[in-house]
């Protein structure tokens, strides 16, 4: 049976919108909107708060053809693993397959049998997965805490990197300032528009401990000589 109703989400700097359209005739059946609180950098917890207040929870029905799902191993797993899925209606998922049989040129046949095995036991990856992750993220908030007390790193609840306010806007010559040093990170502005979030810096925290005392050491030592850095194009590869 084929959808009749597709819901569009849009998360925007300033709200999140939610569209309920009939898939036949494209008229808007409900809409709704929930905005962001005031300010260049919003907590993520915000973010999903403004998700759930525009979503009716209906919608989060897994067997649901009104509802797909997009989700990757990389994360979860292994970088490496470049696996993702679609999950909704089993009848939705038959017809997806069928029209991907007759365009793609074929998926890894390798990395998908990998993958099926490793989701036999996802539940366990995954909770060890968040632990391993919650623990790389306290101990790289108390590094930075002790090696950069003006700093105001956040304190996400999930993802994979900190968002640090730097009490002010360098954080594009601090960037070119631990190129030299050997450290690739990404500057606010790459996250924005116009040069939006120069006074912050996305910095992960999902390397190994035995990477990251040394990478944290040649980061410090990028600010203590800010003031000498020159003005330089923002590095390509980044973390």
């Amino acid at each position: 049976m084929p959808p009749t109703h597709v819901l569009g989400l849009d998360s925007s700097t300033q709200s999140t919108k939610a569209l309920l359209v009939d898939a036949e005739t494209g008229e808007v059946e409900e809409s709704r909107t929930s905005a962001h609180p005031a300010g260049t950098a919003v907590d993520p917890r915000s973010w999903l708060a403004a998700f759930l207040a525009v979503v009716p929870v209906a919608a989060h029905a897994a067997d649901s053809a009104l509802l797909i799902t997009v989700g990757s191993a990389a994360k979860v797993l292994w970088g490496g693993l470049r696996i993702g899925w679609i999950r909704t209606a089993a009848p939705l998922v038959r017809r997806i397959a069928a029209v991907r049989a007759a365009t793609d040129l074929g998926g890894p046949v390798l990395e998908q049998l990998v993958a099926t095995r490793l989701f036999d036991d996802l539940e366990p990856v995954v909770r060890a997965r968040r632990a391993e992750l919650a623990a790389a993220r306290d101990h790289l908030l108390g590094r930075l805490g002790d090696a950069f007390p003006g700093w105001r790193p956040s304190r996400p609840s999930g993802g994979l990197s900190l968002w640090v306010d730097l009490g002010a806007p360098v954080s594009s010559r601090l960037v070119g300032a631990a190129r030299r040093h050997d450290v690739l990170l990404a500057a606010g502005p790459r996250f924005g528009l116009a040069g939006a979030f120069e006074r912050y810096l996305r910095v992960p925290y999902c390397l190994r401990r035995d990477r990251v005392e040394p990478a944290l050491d040649r980061l410090l030592a990028a600010w203590h000589t800010l003031d000498e850095a020159h003005p330089e194009t923002e590095p390509t590869a980044v973390a």
